[in-house]
Formats: C-alpha cells, structure tokens, sequence
C-alpha cells in the first residue's frame, strides 16, 4: 500500500530516491535514514560492513600556465614538454621578429626597434614548485633568444640607415657633377 505523500510526488513502487540525506524506498513504502553514496550505503552515519565499487585512484594533474593559457597535463614529462614546446615557438617568433624587421627599409630604426621589443616579450609563466627549475632554465633560454634576435634587429637597422645615407650623399654627388 503505497501512502499520500509517496503518490503524490509521483514515485513508483519498486524504486528509490534520493531527496537531501533522506532516501525513500517505495517498494516497501517505508522512510529510512540511510544515505547514498556512488559506491556503498551508511545507515545513520557508520559505514556498512562489505565490498563496495572500489574507485579509482585520482591521477596527479600538472597545470602549466603559459601567458594566460592554461595546459592541463599529467606528468612532469608532459609538463616538460609544453614548456619546450613553448621555447620553440619563441624561437620561431624570433626568427619572425627579424624578418619582418629586415624587410622594413625605410621606417625609422627606433620603430622598427619598438615593434620588435613588442613581438618579442617574454612569456609569463606559471608552474607548479616541481617544475619550477625547469621553467626558469626555459624563460632565460627564451629572454636569451629574444635580446640576440633584438640586438640583430637593432643592428640590421642601423646598418640600413647608413646604407640609405651614402646612397643618399652617392646621389648628390652625382647631382653635383
């Protein structure tokens, strides 16, 4: 005999519920105090004797944060390997850095310098206190690239200013005779 309260919240016989720390079991139309959990029941707070679903035990995760971009991986080895990774691609916006700078003849040198020390910041980096030798010997690799690419660009554009000057005084000269 199923009562008021169990028809009208639209249980059905044979079934339970969880509702709070309270379970309502209408196969037998009787409230207990028994509380649910994934992988064994308690009554009244003291864990019941027997085999549960035993779980899994958690997997260390290893957040590394690289700019505001946050790299989720699951060993040290992985987290190595996104730090290296990230030290590649700072070379290879070095490597752009001084093209871009290369082909830009006629700006300024102090622009031309001002959009390299742009495009070449360095990462900020976030590990955790396992990594963190590793990630500093990655960052002076990196701010090592960045100040040779940023002394080349610097030097290449001078250069190319004293190019365009004698072309320029070459010219007047020819102008003069």
């Amino acid at each position: 005999m199923i009562d008021m309260a169990t028809a009208a919240s639209g249980l059905t016989p044979g079934q339970s519920y969880e509702f709070g720390f309270v379970v309502y079991d209408t196969a037998t139309v009787s409230y207990s105090n028994v509380v649910v959990s994934d992988s064994f029941r308690t009554t009244g707070g003291a864990a019941a004797a027997g085999g549960g679903k035993s779980r899994k035990p958690r997997k260390r995760r290893y957040q590394v944060e690289i700019d505001g971009e946050v790299h989720e991986v699951e060993s040290l080895q992985e987290a190595e390997a996104v730090l290296a990774e990230a030290a590649q691609k700072a070379t290879e916006t070095a490597k752009l850095a001084i093209e871009r700078a290369a082909k830009a003849k006629r700006r300024p040198v102090r622009k031309i310098v001002r959009d390299a020390e742009k495009a070449l910041e360095v990462p900020e980096v976030s590990v955790p206190p396992s990594l963190q030798s590793y990630a500093d010997q990655m960052i002076g690799k990196i701010r090592a690239e960045y100040q040779s690419a940023l002394s080349a660009i610097e030097i290449a554009a001078h250069m190319a200013k004293r190019e365009r000057e004698i072309e320029e005084d070459d010219e007047d000269v020819l102008m003069l005779l």
